[in-house]
């Protein structure tokens, strides 16, 4: 969470998916758009336990060449 900066209403939580504990009726079909400035890869393994679980499950984000060479 190195980008991430308080707002003007205060500081911005940061919790990973897996620790919202969701219903099983929610991880039928699930979407996930990540936007999160090359943080994919923690983004990812703070959903693993969503993702091992989930009936159907989509995953977008963008791969810009330069953060890829910066993050690997």
């Amino acid at each position: 969470a190195c980008y991430i900066e308080p707002g003007p209403d205060g500081p911005i939580e940061v919790v990973r998916l897996d620790d919202l504990h969701l219903p099983p009726a929610d991880l039928q079909r699930v979407v996930l758009k990540l936007d999160v400035e090359g943080e994919e890869l923690p983004a990812l393994r703070g959903a693993a336990n969503l993702i091992a679980t989930a009936q159907s499950i989509a995953v977008a984000f963008e791969a810009h060449p330069e953060v890829a060479a910066r993050t690997g």
